[in-house]
């Protein structure tokens, strides 16, 4: 797996998380306009028993984030070049947009493309 395929992994787990986070938002909402309808039984049993279920899918996923987070970490960690870590930070753990990450580091843009192509190179070699 190339480096950045595998910093991205943080990204698609994170955004997993978040989408059953939503899911779950919206069968809890159903399940209190159920209760608040008097319509028990089989509907709210059913919005239950899934909302159980994300909470455990949520959990499993949170668990892999946690793992993958503390291995990716200790590799960005082992950069050389303390640019390099920071851009990798700032991009795939705190999730920063291009514009932020140059406004943050005082780089431009373009700059910036460059810290994280030659990160990247940096970090395939660890790899």
């Amino acid at each position: 797996m190339r480096a950045k395929e595998y910093l991205q992994n943080i990204r698609g787990l994170d955004l997993e998380i978040h989408i059953m986070g939503e899911e779950g938002n919206k069968t809890a909402e159903l399940i209190d306009q159920l209760s608040k309808q008097n319509r028990g039984g089989k509907e709210t049993a059913a919005a239950i028993l899934n909302l159980m279920g994300l909470a455990v899918q949520i959990n499993e996923c949170i668990s892999r984030l946690d793992a993958l987070s503390g291995e990716i970490r200790a590799k960005i960690d082992a950069l050389r070049e303390p640019q390099h870590r920071h851009v990798l930070i700032l991009r795939y753990f705190l999730c920063k947009d291009w514009w932020e990450i140059a406004a943050e580091t005082n780089y431009s843009e373009r700059s910036v493309y460059r810290l994280h192509a030659a990160a990247l190179v940096e970090l395939e070699k660890i790899l």
